[in-house]
């Protein structure tokens, strides 16, 4: 059985539950004939210097920075010193790891209901904006229930053993000087 150690940051003021096994895509079967494996993982309190969760050993591919609420967000973004702060955890995931995800607990429509004194699609929208800035990406998780919340730490071990595991094949378009042909005089 493989085993994996992750990593919680031990200020996280509320993790998400981490379940003790998952089961998952077993990656030596094809997709067309799938198996899947359990998988250990062995929560561990540590201080991290960048992001909220890792696994050890493997903190140069996936990072994971956790944001619990549109207030949180607020403050990381529409204050002069809170929104420093974020801009610079944002730097540190993006040279840290080849995989940065920002982790929002919620749903759009939760989002939208809160009521505070700035509307939330400014947060939103400073939101997306800063993460595609320094090219974070973004993951959004319901987590109004006990359920929902375990549900929301399978996931994220899964995504992080994922990025672990797995090398990201190069597209064509990831070479900037890639001749790009000309379609224009092609008849159809």
């Amino acid at each position: 059985m493989r085993e994996f150690v992750l990593l919680v940051d031990e200020r996280e003021k509320r993790p998400l539950p981490i379940p003790e096994f998952i089961t998952m895509w077993d990656p030596s079967t094809s997709w067309e004939r799938p198996s899947t494996h359990r998988v250990r993982i062995h929560k561990v309190s540590a201080h991290l210097k960048t992001a909220d969760y890792a696994l050890s050993g493997y903190e140069n591919k996936c990072l994971v920075e956790r944001k619990g609420s549109l207030t949180e967000l607020h403050s990381n973004l529409l204050t002069s010193t809170g929104r420093r702060r974020f801009v610079a955890e944002l730097k540190r995931l993006r040279t840290e790891t080849e995989h940065p995800l920002l982790l929002l607990e919620g749903s759009p429509h939760t989002l939208k209901a809160v009521s505070h004194p700035v509307n939330p699609d400014i947060v939103r929208d400073q939101l997306l904006t800063v993460l595609h800035e320094y090219g974070i990406a973004f993951h959004m998780i319901p987590t109004e229930s006990p359920t929902a919340r375990r549900a929301a730490g399978e996931w994220l071990v899964a995504t992080l053993i994922a990025h672990a595991l797995t090398n990201r094949i190069p597209l064509e378009t990831d070479n900037a000087n890639a001749e790009v042909p000309d379609i224009s005089s092609t008849s159809g």
